[in-house]
């Protein structure tokens, strides 16, 4: 694993996450669209793997993911994004989350800030059609 300096967490501090939907593969899910018991999304995004899966996660906001998604902004945008206070380092082995590490984006080192044209490619699903709909729709007063 490469040495990515940060604030030490005692616990990863994003709970109960599941899985919206896997958005990018490459034998298994390398970036993945996850959820916490409120709704907030995330991205996770697996970066490095030794004795362990590191992934990188943040939170998106939805506009954001679907600008993503409609391939007008590359990944790279979503990860050193100012919206980003922190990004999240987690090491999982065997379901544990272990070597947790809040890091500023502009703190990363180089290998894991993802290529200048990381951009999505394969269009945007059905499900995430219906998920814009719902989160991006005006709520009238």
């Amino acid at each position: 694993m490469k040495n990515q300096e940060g604030i030490q967490l005692a616990e990863f501090p994003l709970e109960e996450l599941e899985v919206f939907e896997h958005i990018l593969f490459h034998d298994t899910p390398i970036l993945s669209h996850v959820q916490d018991v409120y709704k907030t999304n995330y991205l996770a995004y697996w970066i490095d793997d030794d004795a362990a899966y590191r992934w990188l996660m943040f939170r998106v906001k939805p506009i954001d993911l679907e600008a993503y998604l409609d391939g007008k902004i590359p990944f790279r945008n979503l990860v050193m994004s100012p919206k980003n206070d922190f990004v999240f380092f987690t090491d999982m082995n065997k379901g544990e989350y272990t070597n947790n590490i809040m890091v500023k984006p502009a703190n990363l080192i180089p290998d894991y800030i993802p290529e200048e044209e990381s951009f999505y490619k394969s269009g945007i699903d059905e499900k995430y059609t219906e998920f814009f709909k719902q989160t991006l729709s005006p709520v009238s007063v």
